[in-house]
Formats: structure tokens, sequence, C-alpha cells
């Protein structure tokens, strides 16, 4: 399509320019809201766990995650021997790619336990309307947290530092000393 000096004059290639950005702007907001949803529903295969799985969970199965977020080879490693840009841009991306699978391993795990949180609180004799309230508080802090961590792990590549995990690794371990405390008796022992 050609455009004249008329359309020029008519403001037809300004009001074009604010269309598309208009649109690629939406565009992203759909993007982000997707993304955002995605965050938000359980993991894939997160069914209810069984009350073994709860009594047998333990948040220091996390530890190694906050050693290779530690940074320390990532110092040494230029020191090394045989060193060369390449082996550091390969160690970042097997680091972004295990960090990633960990918080999506830490979803899954807190998914879990709010499932079966939950369903101990409808299992439960008596009224925990305020412990159902702090549960779905604790997952409101959590998404909001892990989103924003995810959101960090692909700019580590420029050299952002990484997420710091240790609040999202506490939730899950506070999730889980909650769940079981509320777990049925045959959870516990």
């Amino acid at each position: 399509m050609l455009i004249g000096k008329g359309d020029i004059e008519q403001g037809g290639i300004e009001t074009m320019s604010w269309a598309t950005a208009g649109a690629v702007v939406a565009a992203a907001l759909l993007l982000l809201l997707v993304w955002i949803v995605r965050l938000c529903v359980p993991a894939r295969g997160t069914g209810r766990p069984g009350p073994e799985w709860v009594r047998r969970f333990d948040a220091r199965r996390y530890d190694p995650v906050h050693r290779l977020l530690s940074g320390e080879d990532l110092e040494f490693l230029p020191k090394a021997p045989g060193y060369s840009p390449e082996i550091e841009r390969r160690l970042r991306a097997a680091r972004r790619k295990a960090l990633a699978g960990y918080l999506k391993w830490m979803k899954a795990d807190f998914d879990r336990l709010y499932m079966a949180g939950k369903a101990a609180i409808a299992e439960a004799q008596t009224d925990q309307s305020e412990v159902l309230a702090a549960l779905v508080r604790m997952r409101a802090v959590f998404l909001w947290r892990y989103a924003l961590a995810m959101a960090r792990v692909p700019m580590t590549w420029a050299g952002a530092p990484a997420p710091d995990l240790r609040s999202l690794t506490q939730a899950v371990a506070r999730l889980g000393s909650m769940v079981g405390t509320l777990a049925p008796s045959g959870a516990r022992a």
C-alpha cells in the first residue's frame, strides 16, 4: 500500500502508529495475564497427597538450591585452568535451567500441601475459617514471590542476580508444618 502526501497531512500514519502501539500493548498485557493465570493453576498431575507424603515432607530437600545460587563457583571459575567464556556461559545456562526446575518442583510441593491443608480443613470437626484464611494468604504470598522469581530467572543470562529463594523455601516449610498439624491423626505419627 502506498502512502500519499494527503495521508501524511491528515494524520494517517500517526493514527496507524497509535493503533499498532495499542495492539502491541494489548497483546503484551494478554500474554502477561495468561502467564499469571498459568502460575496460579496447580501443576499438572498434582493431586491430593496421601497422609504418608504429608508426614514425610521435609523442606530441607531444597537446600541444594541455596548452594546452587551462592555464586562461589562462578567467582572461582575464571581462575581455574582451562577457563573460557564459553564454559562460563554454559554453566550459567545450566544453572538457569536447574533453578527453573527447582522453582517448579517447589511450586508442585506447595500445591500438594495446599490441597492437603484444604482437605484437612474440610474434614475438621470444628470451625477452621481462620486457618483457611491463613492458608489462602500463604498461597497468595507464595504465588507472588514465585512469579517474581520465575520472571527473574531469564534475566540472569545478562548478569542479573539470581532470585533469592529463601522466602519461598521458608513458605513451603511453614505450610508443611501447618498442614502437618491439621492432617488427620493417620497422617501424623
